[in-house]
């Protein structure tokens, strides 16, 4: 399951091993929860391809993942994929959203079937904040589509600095 959520959201090797490290843990404390114990397949996929896009989209899926946390403890009634979508869709709105955006959006997309298995309400508060905790899986400042290409090597786009 770990890989094929993994292989969804084309990770960094690097990546890969981060978030095979955090489905280590979350094993172990799902296995320690005294109440809530361990969630079920549909649940623990659509915790995976959380952490897997907030390893591909770290900032996005941050400001997501705060959302998240809040309507699970409301209680909110919708499907997952179609509540991340929406808020996504939200963020993309505003003037300041960067490209990053706008693929996450295309990458829910593509994954909307799985998590859309799940609603926010049967996404269990402590599951949310258990990938809340762990969102750190990508290194903000390094995606892909913040360099420029230069044959083999990769720099950082230049930025005009107000005069």
């Amino acid at each position: 399951m770990v890989s094929a959520c993994c292989a969804a959201i084309e990770l960094s090797p690097r990546s890969v091993k981060r978030v095979v490290n955090v489905c280590k843990l979350l094993k172990i404390i799902w296995h320690r929860a005294d109440q809530d114990g361990e969630p079920d397949a549909r649940v623990k996929r659509a915790v995976l391809l959380l952490l897997a896009l907030a390893a591909h989209y770290p900032e996005a899926m941050r400001d997501l993942l705060d959302g998240l946390s809040e309507a699970c403890r409301g209680g909110v009634r919708i499907a997952l994929g179609t509540w991340l979508r929406a808020a996504a869709r939200n963020h993309a709105a505003t003037p300041v959203a960067g490209m990053h955006w706008a693929t996450l959006q295309a990458a829910l997309q593509q994954q909307l079937s799985n998590l859309n298995a799940v609603s926010v309400n049967t996404l269990r508060l402590s599951d949310c904040n258990l990938v809340r905790s762990f969102s750190f899986l990508g290194d903000i400042g390094t995606a892909p589509d913040e360099f420029v290409r230069d044959g083999a090597r990769a720099r950082r786009p230049k930025v005009k600095t107000p005069a």
